[in-house]
């Protein structure tokens, strides 16, 4: 990680998202003579932290997100992060990836979760291929969902043409590819880690909340929030889960707005009238 001031990015005013770790912000990399890239950057302050442990925890957090993107390494549909840096003056981590040309949340609102058939196939498979490629490389992301992917519209991912996936990707379907670490763990730390209830309440697998037994299979809780998210893409909703059961599940200091195992429901009907039949 070098240190010192941000190296060679424009700014722009726009936030891609915030958190308790800080902001994610819009800015342009540049990568030679006219090349501008579009990038997301995490900024991870540290000045208004008043003690030495949390400054630590938040540095060591920052520090573990880099070491399992580069543990990830380089797939088609996983997306890289650029060099990142210590901004001495403002007092930030700073944590660079592409940010593609919309989140696939993003993308599947603006189209209305109404995708051709072969489109939605793909999509689909690519989110599927990114999340086993991380288990592969045995990094555990704890937290798929649509938010959590970039899909590139017209093949502008450096590197990852119309054949960067082997020709296995529908011509019309964007590229779509995993990110944000912050959450992840490696195989090896899943023991500890699942003792901590962390994850998106809608997407969120049953024996990640922190009063269940252990998992024992810890990989099985991205399939699931996998399963969740091409549902979604599939019908534009949730599953549907019966709130009674939810509240059973949840430790007495967690949101009500958690959602439990799905009473479940044929989807089929929703999942036909969004995918209108090809001929």
């Amino acid at each position: 990680m070098r240190v010192g001031d941000d190296p060679g990015y424009i700014w722009t005013p726009q936030r891609l998202g915030a958190g308790s770790f800080g902001t994610v912000t819009l800015a342009y990399r540049h990568e030679g003579d006219a090349v501008w890239r579009k990038t997301a950057v995490k900024r991870i302050s540290l000045r208004k932290e008043m003690r030495l442990s949390a400054v630590l925890e938040k540095v060591r957090c920052a520090g573990r997100e880099v070491a399992l993107c580069r543990r990830a390494g380089v797939s088609p549909h996983v997306v890289p992060m650029y060099e990142p840096w210590f901004d001495c003056r403002e007092g930030v981590i700073a944590l660079p990836m592409d940010a593609g040309d919309f989140s696939l949340e993003q993308y599947a609102v603006h189209c209305g979760f109404r995708f051709p058939p072969l489109v939605l196939l793909s999509m689909c498979a690519q989110c599927a291929r990114a999340v086993a490629h991380l288990h592969r490389r045995g990094v555990v992301h704890r937290d798929v969902k649509p938010d959590n992917f970039v899909v590139n519209v017209f093949d502008t991912a450096g590197g990852a043409g119309a054949g960067g996936d082997g020709g296995r990707r529908d011509a019309r379907a964007p590229l779509v590819r995993i990110l944000d670490f912050g959450l992840a763990c490696g195989v090896e730390e899943v023991g500890q880690e699942l003792k901590r209830c962390v994850g998106t309440p809608h997407y969120m697998a049953p024996e990640t909340f922190s009063h269940l037994c252990d998992c024992d299979v810890p990989a099985a809780c991205d399939v699931w929030s996998l399963g969740v998210t091409l549902f979604r893409l599939a019908t534009g909703v949730f599953p549907v889960f019966d709130q009674d059961v939810t509240a059973s599940w949840l430790p007495a200091n967690a949101s009500s707005a958690c959602l439990g195992v799905p009473h479940l429901r044929s989807p089929w009907p929703r999942v036909l009238e969004r995918c209108p039949a090809p001929w």
